[in-house]
């Protein structure tokens, strides 16, 4: 019998777009999902930060609310935004080692991504320190980019935090940049450049600090070409990076990249097999890999090795899916937070649950 990957739904609305979730495990236990609601992918009308919260591990959401809602400026499809308008973008969590939780949120401009728009756009910070209850007003920061990484907190105390714009010279292409912050986030600088090769689209980072220091920076293709994933590595807090090379994550978007209590790596992300002679045809699906630190580290893909468990497909005859966020609960599961059209008429957040034997089991079945 094929692997079963136990699915709920967490938030479904089929006039409202849901998308590019993340989730937390709050000190009292509570777990707290994040997300954006607009008209679409690409978002029109208005753009709210929604929040929920489960007390059972994921099993049962409730109290869908507003942590902070852009402009309501209605227009038609196709036309231009109107004047004033702006739209916020993907938010991340962050549980502090103090107890505290962190929001970040990019906030685009009228045009969007588009003429500059994603390194115009600004960051925004919340703070709570009631496990999700309350939040603090919104401050903007120094940090600016489209679709940020989640805060990052090393072991010196230092908070970083990725994200991504478009470069015009030598080609057109995305820049991976790093911000750092001393201060718990009250002023940032930067931006640090983590990734930057003209002919390749690397973007969309997700950062981890291994035990003995080293940073590591798994990113996006984003050619459409379907090639893997690259990685970056930084000895010194992210002041200086490595030529980025490639993983073993096949068609990767959107990475989200941690650590498993057995020490092994686990990324989460979309699987989008391109138009090169492997993927055409193919449409994208939502996967995890599974690899130790050493595999992570290995500087060439025939020296990597992991297991790959494709976590859900879209059936859509649009899919959209694949912008996601985990953590390991008590228990030992993985919760999986991410969104995805496949039966609704627009992007519905979904979870799942699965553990590190699932991928053992999903080969044994194969």
């Amino acid at each position: 019998m094929p692997l079963e990957i136990p699915r709920f739904t967490i938030s479904r609305e089929d006039d409202v777009y849901q998308a590019f979730p993340d989730v937390v495990l709050t000190r009292s236990g509570r777990l707290l999902a994040t997300w954006r609601a607009s008209l679409g992918h690409v978002p029109r009308n208005f753009t709210d930060i929604y929040l929920m919260h489960s007390d059972d591990d994921g099993a049962t959401w409730e109290d869908r609310r507003i942590l902070h809602s852009g402009p309501h400026m209605p227009w038609e499809h196709g036309e231009e935004a109107p004047e004033g308008w702006w739209s916020y973008n993907c938010p991340r969590l962050t549980a502090l080692p103090d107890g505290r939780i962190v929001a970040i949120c990019d906030r685009l401009p009228r045009q969007g991504e588009a003429g500059g728009g994603d390194a115009q756009a600004t960051n925004w910070l919340w703070l709570s320190e009631d496990n999700g209850d309350t939040w603090s007003q919104p401050y903007e920061t120094e940090v600016l980019g489209i679709v940020p990484d989640r805060i990052v907190v090393l072991s010196d105390g230092m908070w970083i935090c990725g994200t991504t714009w478009t470069v015009e010279e030598p080609v057109t292409h995305p820049v991976q940049f790093l911000w750092r912050s001393t201060d718990e986030g009250q002023s940032w600088q930067g931006p640090i450049t983590v990734a930057d090769v003209p002919g390749l689209q690397l973007c969309e980072g997700s950062f981890l600090e291994l035990e003995d220091g080293t940073l590591v920076c798994m990113l996006r293709e984003n050619s459409g070409e379907g090639l893997p994933g690259f990685k970056t590595f930084s000895p010194d807090g992210g002041l200086t990076w490595e030529e980025p090379r490639e993983t073993l994550l096949f068609g990767c978007h959107r990475p989200v990249m941690g650590l498993l209590e057995s020490g092994n790596i686990l990324t989460t992300y979309r699987c989008s097999p391109g138009s090169g002679p492997l993927g055409r045809g193919m449409k994208p699906y939502f996967q995890a890999c599974l690899q130790s630190v050493e595999s992570l580290l290995a500087p060439e893909p025939a020296e990597q090795s992991g297991r790959i468990l494709t976590l859900d497909h879209d059936r859509n005859p649009q899919p959209d899916t694949g912008y996601s966020g985990w953590l390991q609960l008590p228990d030992g599961r993985i919760l999986v937070v991410y969104y995805i059209k496949d039966d609704a008429p627009m992007a519905q957040i979904r979870g799942c649950w699965l553990t590190e034997e699932d991928f053992v089991l999903s080969e044994l079945t194969e």
